[in-house]
């Protein structure tokens, strides 16, 4: 069982790419995860090839396709040439981005073997880690995503299908989905909480924080009365939260988020007896 709680796996790849794909379902059934991966002759098909992108996606073939999609909750992106000129692997895509709470890998194929191995084994076995933070305090997190970055056990989760974290408030589709994954797939939640963030996002987040079996280590750029004040439910996590306003390293609030992670099953145990 894997850290986002299923193990159940949809790879989109392209078929030019099938016998770098055969060793990642390999790698994966080895491992003990439930992959899925659709090499059928029918695409090639003149019918698919004349009809429009939502005809394709109407079809009994593509309903079957987001069955499965929807069936599992984290879906490997095999990218190539190959793969990016495909018009089945590009529609998947558009499936799975349809569904907010699909946690995505994309796995470069120019990439050897082992590597590939590597940062798959990461993805699915490390701490996933949603960043939430204003532009305001892009600064301050982008320092602190570098430096989480350096942690094989951290895996900084992007709503926008790539392998590097870089969200911010300048897309309220995008926090919506990082809010739902912090749900569906149990990512833990980050916020940096400060005076602009909660100006946009208030509202949001405290609904989060009302909800059960939420993973969370605030990061406060505001006193924690401020934050009590503006987010009542922020008292069950006080505890657990970090106070950022004074001069620390990127390296040390790394060190002190992993010890907050690491306490804080044992906390929202205690909570539920």
């Amino acid at each position: 069982m894997t850290e986002h709680g299923n193990n159940m796996i949809f790879i989109s790849h392209s078929s030019k790419d099938l016998k770098k794909v055969r060793m990642i379902r390999n790698y994966l059934e080895e491992n003990d995860y439930d992959p899925i991966l659709l090499h059928l002759g029918c695409m090639d098909s003149d019918a698919y090839a004349t009809m429009s992108d939502g005809e394709l996606l109407d079809t009994a073939l593509f309903r079957l396709i987001r069955q499965e999609i929807e069936a599992r909750h984290l879906f490997l992106y095999c990218d190539s040439a190959a793969a990016q000129q495909s018009r089945f692997v590009q529609l998947e895509r558009t499936l799975v981005d349809e569904q907010k709470e699909k946690a995505v890998l994309r796995i470069d194929m120019g990439l050897d073997n082992d590597v590939i191995c590597a940062r798959i084994n990461r993805f699915l076995t490390c701490n996933t880690i949603f960043l939430h933070y204003c532009s305001e305090d892009r600064a301050f997190a982008e320092g602190l995503r570098n430096a989480l970055n350096q942690h094989d056990d951290i895996y900084l989760w992007d709503p926008r299908n790539h392998n590097v974290l870089n969200s911010s408030d300048r897309s309220a589709y995008v926090i919506e989905k990082g809010l739902m994954a912090t749900k569906e797939i149990g990512c833990w939640y980050l916020p940096v909480l400060s005076a602009d963030i909660l100006k946009k996002y208030g509202t949001v987040i405290e609904q989060r924080l009302q909800e059960k079996n939420l993973r969370i280590v605030p990061l406060l750029k505001m006193p924690a009365e401020e934050a009590l004040t503006a987010l009542p439910s922020f008292k069950a996590y006080r505890n657990y939260s970090i106070d950022c306003r004074d001069e620390i390293s990127a390296e040390e609030l790394t060190a002190a988020i992993l010890e907050r992670i690491r306490k804080h099953d044992k906390y929202t145990a205690s909570r539920s007896e």
